[in-house]
This record gives structure tokens, sequence and C-alpha cells, in this order.
């Protein structure tokens, strides 16, 4: 009977035990799905005031009252005079750090096998370049343009901003050309693009974009920002661009807004 007793009394415990192991799981399992559900209630709450900000930013900047970090509101008309720009120009603009120097050289000597003869600069980032390369451009004839202003310094671009591409809007803009063809560096011509500006499509539509591989999904939140319905469209390539700043301006200073707020939209 005592053996029979010890043995019930140990059998008791282990259920005891097992009993108490499944609640303890049960308690951190509910309070791991809490907290979980917590964070992502957090998470929701503050992506949803990001969006409402930058939805109230933009239709500042739409309205023309935003204009301490832009060259004014997007309501600012284009005046080639202040801006520097020479009406009727046309040239190639470039883009990048150091290291992309001697691709621009390289595309430039395509360029010229081409039989285009469009003026080329170079547009850089203050301290981007060193002496060297900027002796480098200026012996292959391409001219060499440091962009930086106080307006961009306040943008506070990261080096992985710049690399997605947030400085291209501006080196466009402040370019002397009206016209632009802008090319990234890696893009090699293997026929005179100077024909693109002589298109229907150019002369229509003051631009011409080339197609990317991916579509803007219906879950991102740029078109509750901008209060479009969604659509299913291509995005288009940044790499190479024709552009008439005059007709596109409106276009070009929507792009600069977004390319400020970059520690946003470039996520």
């Amino acid at each position: 009977m005592a053996a029979a007793s010890a043995t019930s009394s140990t059998w008791l415990q282990r259920a005891s035990l097992r009993l108490s192991s499944r609640r303890f799981l049960f308690i951190l399992l509910l309070t791991a799905s809490a907290a979980a559900l917590a964070v992502g209630s957090w998470l929701l709450l503050t992506t949803s005031m990001l969006v409402r900000a930058q939805r109230e930013r933009w239709q500042a900047y739409a309205a023309g009252d935003l204009r301490s970090r832009t060259l004014g509101g997007l309501d600012r008309a284009y005046d080639p005079e202040k801006l520097g720009i020479i009406p009727g120009s046309r040239g190639v603009v470039f883009t990048g750090p150091a290291k992309a120097v001697q691709a621009a050289v390289a595309a430039l000597s395509m360029l010229r096998e081409t039989g285009c003869i469009l003026p080329v600069e170079f547009a850089y980032l203050g301290e981007e370049l060193t002496e060297l390369d900027i002796s480098v451009l200026r012996a292959a004839n391409i001219t060499p343009r440091n962009f930086l202003s106080e307006r961009i310094s306040s943008y506070k671009w990261t080096a992985n901003q710049l690399r997605q591409g947030a400085s291209k809007v501006d080196a466009i803009i402040t370019s002397p050309f009206e016209e632009v063809l802008y090319m990234d560096t890696d893009v090699m011509a293997i026929r005179n693009p100077t024909f693109l500006f002589e298109t229907k499509t150019f002369k229509k539509l003051g631009a011409i974009f080339w197609p990317d591989f991916p579509a803007t999904p219906r879950t991102n939140h740029i078109w509750n920002i901008m209060n479009q319905d969604y659509r299913l469209e291509r995005e288009f390539e940044t790499g190479i661009v024709v552009v008439d700043k005059k007709r596109a301006w409106q276009g070009l200073r929507m792009a600069q807004h977004l390319c400020a707020e970059a520690r946003f939209y470039f996520k």
C-alpha cells in the first residue's frame, strides 16, 4: 500500500508539473501574442501617421505653400534666367561619385563613335570628386559641374539614397541645358541618340521614358499620398531620360519633392 501510495503521489506530482508547464507555455504564448499585436498596432499607427504627414506635405507643396526645402512651391514658374538655363540648349547630363568618372569617359567615347556631338557635363556633389577626377573629365571634354547647394545639403541624403538616384532630378534641374538627355554612366549608346529630341513623342509630350520591370503595387502608400486610384502600370527606368525642362517643369518639380523627402519615399 505504501509503495502504491508513493507511486500515486509521484504520478500526481508529474501531472501537476506537466499542467504547470502547459499553463506557463499558454501564458507565455498569450503574452507574446499580445506583445506582437501591440507592436503591430503601433507599426500600423506609426505608418498611418507618416503617410498622413507626407500627404499633407505633398498637398502643401502642390498648393505652393511648402517652400522651405525646395526652389519654391510646385507653382513656381519656369524662369530660365533665374535658373541659369540657356533657352533652346541641348546636352547630355551624367552624374555620380568618383567611381563613375571612368565609366562616363567610356560612355562619352561610345556617344562620339555614333556621331553624337551634343555637349556633355558631369554633375557631382561637393567633394565627391578629386582634382584628379575633374582633370580626367576635362581631358575627355566633359564639363564637370558641382551642383551642391545649401538647399541640397539640407536633404541629408545617405550614401544608399544617392545610390538609389536621389540626386538625379536635381542634376537635371540645375543643368544649364534646357533639353536634357540624362544617362547613367553605365549606359552605352550604339546609335546617335540626338534623334530622340525630334521624335513625335518628344515634340508632343516634352519627355521620353522607358519602362522598367516592376509595377508599383496596389499596397504602396504613394497612391494614398497622391490621392490617386490604383492602376496597373510599369514604373520607368531612370537610367536614361529625355526631358524638356520647360514643358515638363511641374513633373520635374514633383519628382524633386519626392527626392527631397528620400528618407520616406526611398525606403
